[in-house]
């Protein structure tokens, strides 16, 4: 019996009992099979009842109420600009309730859900309410746009200490000489340009182009004029480029 054959044999018994051992160790397809279902148990017997809503999704899952939501709109500020127009599709479409609307213009931490209530409210002394006591101008123009008396909105236009609050008033009126007299009499040159783009009454813009002080109203006014001598006179007489500019635009515009 050679070397390599004596050896063979020697080693045969411990591979057969290698053998025998890795079947007694190894767990049958059965097992397997009920230890991977315990598995799937386990995990099934750890998980939450209910899926937690995720942070940054205002619609959230089905078990996310809507007062979890309409809570949300008044407690916490948006993360990012997408947050954003998801509380503001959301106004636009579920919040109908005048009581909830009222409550989000006075109380909701975002700007813009404010001005989407603001924009659905009928209850004019809440908007008033509105117009006297929030301090951003996108809000408050949204108020000013949503009042139906104009009294009032004449008052905004004249006193409001907030300039887009007075633009969006001016430019809701029509009364010619509430409308001079702003342009007149404003502290702000952006104001007395809108009222001034708002005269109908062309003897009072003509007035605004010859004479007032400030190159912005004249210019304003000057894109106003109908009157084609008045133009050709600014455009000779005027001491402004802009205004003498926008006097030729005007006339080139006329004589076509």
């Amino acid at each position: 019996m050679t070397e390599k054959t004596r050896i063979g044999i020697v080693a045969l018994p411990t591979a057969l009992a290698l053998i025998a051992l890795l079947r007694v160790a190894a767990p049958s397809e059965n097992a397997v099979a009920e230890t991977e279902d315990a598995g799937i148990e386990n995990v099934r017997g750890n998980a939450p009842s209910e899926v937690a809503e995720s942070d940054g999704d205002m619609e959230g899952d089905s078990k996310v109420t809507w007062e979890d939501k309409y809570q949300r709109l008044l407690d916490e500020p948006a993360r990012d600009n997408a947050e954003k127009w998801e509380r503001r599709k959301l106004v636009w479409e579920e919040v109908n309730d005048q009581a909830l609307l009222a409550e989000l213009a006075r109380n909701a931490k975002d700007t813009g859900v404010r001005m989407d209530a603001v924009g659905k409210l009928d209850d004019q002394a809440l908007i008033m309410e509105i117009v006297k006591g929030d301090k951003n101008t996108s809000v408050l123009q949204e108020a000013v746009c949503r009042l139906t008396d104009l009294t009032l909105v004449a008052e905004i236009a004249k006193n409001h200490y907030d300039i887009g609050a007075r633009q969006a008033a001016v430019q809701r009126l029509d009364d010619e000489t509430l409308l001079a007299d702003i342009a007149r009499n404003d502290s702000v040159t952006t104001v007395r340009m809108m009222a001034v783009r708002q005269l109908t009454n062309q003897a009072l813009v003509a007035k605004f182009a010859r004479e007032d002080a400030n190159e912005m109203v004249r210019r304003t006014a000057a894109r106003g004029i109908t009157d084609i001598a008045l133009l050709e006179e600014i455009l000779q007489n005027d001491e402004s480029a802009l205004v003498r500019e926008v006097a030729e635009q005007r006339l080139n515009r006329l004589k076509e």
